[in-house]
């Protein structure tokens, strides 16, 4: 079975064999392999039989590719006549993948080690602490992970956490205690499903937004707790259907720009702000709205391709369906309204 190493550089310890009986080998090195061999690392020789690796080299190792890594003794006998080198049978370890650091009690995914590949797994605990935080930029340029799976220890997601993960594909955090999703958290080039967990409130700028042709998939994201979604969080993205929340007050730029958006949507009478070009470029077909006017904190271009208004709607429960309308000359702005 595959031993666990730590980001703490380890000890190794061994016998002093080798050579002969009478001249048992003397000087020692360690040698370290990547997981396919295609990399090693030699440390300098000691006359003691353990080793505690350095921080330079452990670093050197920690940035290796692959999640394995194999560890083997070299001994060397340096009396006369000297023989060696002599290479013990090789011991196979798990590398830690991840730089954390711990407050109180808790532990954040500060940061990757090396290039990792397919997919990754955070755990709940590290160490012997809960797994609570992705940090800012944790996972930015992992271009060979394909899926990422997070605990449900996990509670916030920072900033560009994902940006540039180009073969990022899935993202399961359904199970997580996260409530917001930051600025950027999962903008990348080719990620096409995200799972995330209820009781969402705020979606930051450009939260969801997609660099590639290939849409993000979001259609599994429940929106009926969020309270802000802010500038270009949905641009391109694939979200078909908008349920929004009863307690939404603020839409920002751009925000459902290119997106799948397309049907009926319904503006609560919670929503105080929306800005520039909200819903351009989707197929929409009519929005329904609570408020009996346009509010002076939308933006004049808030609904920049005049698509058709209902104003003065009294909604469901839900806010999913238009149970009355208080029909006025102004209260239908497009004869198209369906």
């Amino acid at each position: 079975a595959e031993a666990e190493l730590s980001s703490t550089p380890p000890t190794f310890s061994w016998n002093a064999q080798g050579g002969s009986l009478n001249y048992p080998n003397n000087s020692f090195s360690i040698i370290i392999y990547n997981n396919d061999f295609s990399e090693y690392i030699v440390t300098p020789r000691t006359t003691l039989t353990n080793l505690t690796i350095s921080s330079t080299i452990w670093n050197q190792v920690l940035s290796m590719s692959g999640k394995t890594i194999y560890v083997g003794v070299v001994g060397y006998q340096t009396n006369t006549p000297s023989t060696g080198p002599y290479i013990s049978a090789l011991k196979q370890f798990t590398k830690p993948i991840f730089i954390t650091s711990i407050s109180e009690g808790e532990i954040t995914i500060e940061d990757v080690y090396g290039l990792q590949t397919g997919a990754i797994t955070v755990p709940s605990t590290i160490q012997g602490f809960p797994v609570t935080k992705i940090a800012d930029y944790a996972f930015e340029g992992q271009t060979n992970m394909t899926y990422l799976l997070l605990p449900n220890t996990i509670e916030s997601i920072g900033e560009m956490a994902f940006l540039d993960c180009s073969n990022l594909a899935c993202i399961f955090a359904c199970n997580t205690q996260i409530t917001r999703v930051e600025q950027g958290a999962f903008l990348t080039g080719i990620i096409t499903v995200v799972y995330l967990p209820d009781g969402i409130t705020y979606i930051g700028d450009l939260s969801f937004a997609v660099t590639n042709p290939v849409k993000l998939d979001i259609t599994s994201i429940d929106l009926s707790d969020v309270t802000y979604i802010g500038d270009s969080a949905f641009t391109l993205s694939k979200i078909s259907e908008l349920k929004i929340s009863s307690a939404l007050s603020y839409i920002g730029n751009w925000a459902f720009t290119e997106s799948n958006l397309k049907g009926n949507i319904y503006l609560p009478s919670t929503l105080a702000t929306i800005k520039n070009g909200a819903f351009s470029d989707c197929d929409i077909d009519t929005i329904y709205t609570e408020k009996t006017s346009k509010p002076s904190s939308w933006d004049s271009d808030w609904n920049c391709e005049n698509r058709p208004v209902v104003w003065g709607c009294t909604f469901s429960n839900d806010k999913s369906y238009v149970v009355s309308v208080n029909k006025t000359s102004s209260s239908i702005t497009n004869s198209n309204a369906t």
